[in-house]
């Protein structure tokens, strides 16, 4: 039977441990137990049953390297495959996750990090049970931190700062661990499906909320933006004067 059958599971890794191991016991035979003193400890019958042990074991050496460098194959290659779909994942969300560069951008990213909190389960399964976010309180904590400037922080948080860490330690790092299988080429129909998610249902609960957590967001961003907006003008005005 091919020995790569019965340790199917196995990595390179493994199977070059045991081709070290099936090298030093080889070894042991030929150079310590087979030499011209050595063997004279052992009857004409042990030694025939010791070159035997011998023979087995280099064939098994054979064996454990080929099945080796096999592994060490595929393993590449599925490594490279993993790369590639990696770097098509970043390209799709680069194509549809918003930039936060202007205010219509921000209110962007805070919908599509809403969506991550509220998510329909049923129509995106992989997305059911976010950790740490499956709940909008844990914005709510975020947008009081940053509105009231009370983050433990040296410096003051802005809303630049709360958009763009949403944005890649949120909505892009989940999507990208969740959406698709890290190691099957991404399906582009998912996360355009997750946009019109959000350009739709997410965009129409923004306009007309129900939940309570829901508007407290909203309302909390919408001073945030409303803050940044008048630091905005002061700092031109600044700059003109």
């Amino acid at each position: 039977m091919d020995i790569k059958e019965v340790l199917k599971y196995w990595t390179a890794e493994r199977f070059k441990a045991l081709q070290r191991k099936v090298t030093s016991a080889a070894n042991t035979i030929e150079k310590d137990m087979l030499n011209r003193q050595s063997k004279q400890l052992f009857s004409e019958k042990e030694q025939e049953t010791l070159h035997e042990a011998l023979m087995i074991m280099r064939g098994l050496k054979r064996k454990v390297e080929l099945a080796k460098e096999q592994k060490e194959r595929e393993e590449r290659a599925f490594r490279q495959h993993v790369d590639k779909c990696a770097k098509l994942r970043g390209q799709l969300l680069k194509k549809y996750t918003p930039t936060p560069t202007d205010e219509k951008g921000c209110w962007e990213v805070f919908s599509w990090r809403l969506a991550l909190s509220v998510v329909d389960g049923d129509r995106f399964p992989s997305l059911r049970r976010l950790p740490d976010l499956v709940h909008v309180g844990d914005m709510l904590d975020r947008l009081e931190a940053v509105r009231d400037r009370k983050a433990d922080w040296n410096w003051t948080p802005s809303l630049t700062w709360l958009c763009n860490t949403w944005l890649n330690s949120d909505v892009i790092r989940e999507l990208e661990e969740r959406l698709w299988p890290y190691s099957e080429m991404p399906d582009e129909a998912l996360i355009s499906e997750f946009s019109d998610y959000v350009n739709t249902d997410i965009k129409k609960m923004i306009e007309s909320p129900t939940r309570p957590d829901v508007k407290k967001a909203i309302k909390l961003f919408s001073e945030i933006v409303a803050i940044s907006s008048a630091e905005n003008v002061t700092r031109l005005s600044e700059r003109k004067g």
